[in-house]
């Protein structure tokens, strides 16, 4: 087993911190990478034209499907299964490209957020929808035009537009029934950041509604009606997510990812992995990598 999950950065010599890419190409000649289970430290929008296999994100096997959409954000563990035969291109983008403002910042976050509720399922465009295929080739376009004073500003128009259209597709979809105008996105994207940075020390739901300034009430009502869960379920499923990834890619010890994800005895990750689980993350290790 490896040491760590590979972890793959943008290319440096890139004059853009985007790319679009060929899927079948990039099977060809990068399918090594895409086989095996790996993070980056950029985000993921897939096209697929044609596609056939599984992908897995994050422990759930997603069926492809003919014309569809996939985001997956940085950081996500993800796979294609090998027998996959997929057709279409890839957009792939960095925080450090995208992110202008509090305007571009807030725009990405939601789509990362409504990832989670839809639970990072492919999203069927119809066939009439060819704005996605639109905007994939013009930023090809640009991409292929030498780097001058705007185009930066170009692109990142671009991805902009390709965002607010994919959040569009997320909210048609069945999981965002009756939510679709709800008022309480932004405690839930301030919740959601604030997770990221503090999940492995363990933090309390008062913590963090401390933080946002806001009654624990306010911020279940927020979540139960956003995301299904209480606050402290969206807590307890992020440090399960970590331990399952640490568990299944890494060689670290139960007690060094105990301490890894803020426990401060191995005991008590055990109990709370297995309290949430069912089997004790020994187990849990054998059963993913027999």
């Amino acid at each position: 087993m490896d040491k760590n999950i590979p972890k793959y950065s943008f290319r440096k010599e890139l004059p853009q911190e985007c790319e679009i890419l060929d899927l079948e190409h990039l099977c060809s000649h990068r399918g090594k990478m895409l086989f095996k289970p790996h993070r980056t430290d950029f985000h993921h929008l897939f096209l697929f034209r044609k596609a056939e296999g599984v992908h897995t994100v994050d422990f759930k096997d997603l069926p492809l499907t003919d014309n569809s959409l996939l985001f997956i954000p940085k950081d996500s563990v993800h796979q294609f299964h090998r027998e996959a035969c997929i057709c279409g291109k890839l957009l792939i983008f960095t925080d450090n490209f995208f992110y202008r403002n509090q305007h571009s910042y807030n725009l990405l976050t939601n789509c990362i957020v409504h990832s989670c509720v839809t639970q990072n399922l492919l999203l069927p465009l119809s066939t009439q929808n060819t704005v996605f295929y639109s905007l994939f080739e013009q930023i090809a376009n640009e991409l292929n035009r030498e780097k001058d004073a705007t185009q930066t500003d170009i692109l990142g128009g671009y991805i902009h537009l390709l965002l607010l259209h994919l959040m569009r597709e997320q909210a048609s979809h069945p999981s965002f029934a009756g939510r679709q105008h709800c008022t309480e996105w932004e405690l839930v994207l301030s919740f959601w950041n604030l997770l990221e940075l503090h999940y492995t020390t363990n933090p309390s739901v008062y913590y963090f509604c401390q933080r946002l300034n806001v009654t624990e009430k306010r911020l279940q009502t927020a979540t139960r009606n956003l995301l299904n869960r209480s606050p402290k379920q969206v807590i307890k499923d992020r440090l399960l997510l970590e331990a399952k990834r640490l568990l299944t890619y890494s060689s670290d010890s139960i007690k060094e990812i105990a301490f890894r994800l803020g426990f401060d005895e191995a005991t008590n990750f055990t109990k709370f992995f297995k309290k949430n689980t069912g089997e004790v993350p020994l187990n849990f290790r054998s059963g993913q990598n027999g």
